[in-house]
């Protein structure tokens, strides 16, 4: 029995960091076994490199070609940050482990010198219309205009544009990437405040359904509190048929004995969004989001 393992990952900053956390963990609880890196571009990927656009309606296009890989068994294990997943997953294709998540927060990224207050009065950037939407409904004196690129990149965006007061990330992108933030400082803002997208600070680990070998040697990562909150935040967005171009917020967590379940959603630039929490029980996550979802249709 061959003893390589091939994980499959874009080839962003953030993305060979994260895949290669995975790959380091694997190894640790693997010694027998060879683990190995494989960048693929995804349509996701070209699309950063060009002018602000319209984002896609799929959230594939950061995953779509990986997950051919996949199915073509080119790679036998895929690490994707669970935000870029779509809605339904391909045929074939399953997690094999959910890894303990990371903050799940968005996070405001100000200029050097200046206040936060300040930051919240001027331009802001960002290229998600979740984060807009939100941000403009918690600060209307404030204007938004959009980025694209990885975090680097974003961040000196910022630093060139002489209007521009802050920018906002996900908290765990900087954490686990430790950028350059050139001087700028970073503020959390409350998952309860600004409600993130479905799975952010969470790292799936895609593999085939049928292949037992990965299943089995990707036990030892999984973190079960992690794959209850991640799965009725995707069964929410799954029940929605929401794509990413589409400002919706999802963020679970477990209390005591209960699941909670809050969720964000704009259905068009013309109507205010609105904001809903469930409690379920964390036996039920998949329910729970089906049941809150309900709620915006």
């Amino acid at each position: 029995m061959s003893r390589r393992i091939i994980i499959g990952t874009r080839g962003s900053p953030l993305a060979l960091t994260q895949s290669g956390m995975i790959r380091d963990q694997l190894a640790k609880e693997w010694p027998d076994f060879n683990f190995e890196l494989l960048t693929i571009s995804t349509t996701g990927d070209q699309l950063q490199l060009g002018p602000v656009k319209p984002v896609e309606s799929t959230k594939a296009i950061f995953t779509k070609e990986i997950e051919e890989a996949l199915l073509r068994k080119d790679i036998d294990l895929a690490v994707h940050s669970a935000k870029d997943l779509a809605a339904h997953m391909p045929q074939g294709l399953c997690l094999g482990s959910v890894p303990k998540r990371e903050s799940a927060m968005d996070a405001l990224v100000v200029k050097p010198g200046l206040s936060l207050e300040k930051a919240g009065t001027g331009i802001i950037l960002t290229g998600s219309a979740r984060r807009r939407r939100q941000w403009m409904d918690l600060h209307p004196q404030s204007k938004v205009e959009p980025v694209r690129g990885n975090i680097d990149r974003r961040i000196r965006k910022l630093m060139e544009h002489q209007n521009a007061t802050a920018l906002i990330l996900a908290m765990a992108g900087i954490r686990r990437l430790n950028p350059d933030l050139l001087g700028c400082t970073v503020e959390g803002i409350s998952p309860h405040v600004m409600i993130p997208a479905p799975g952010q600070g969470t790292l799936a680990l895609q593999c085939r359904e049928d292949d037992n070998r990965t299943l089995q040697l990707l036990k030892p990562l999984h973190d079960e509190e992690t794959d209850i909150t991640l799965r009725a935040e995707r069964s929410f967005l799954t029940a929605m048929n929401a794509g990413c171009s589409v400002p919706l917020g999802a963020f679970a967590w477990i209390a005591g004995e209960n699941l909670h379940l809050a969720a964000s959603y704009y259905p068009s630039e013309s109507t205010s969004g609105r904001k809903e929490v469930l409690i379920g029980k964390p036996q039920d996550p998949e329910i729970l989001g089906k049941t809150l979802s309900a709620l915006f249709q």
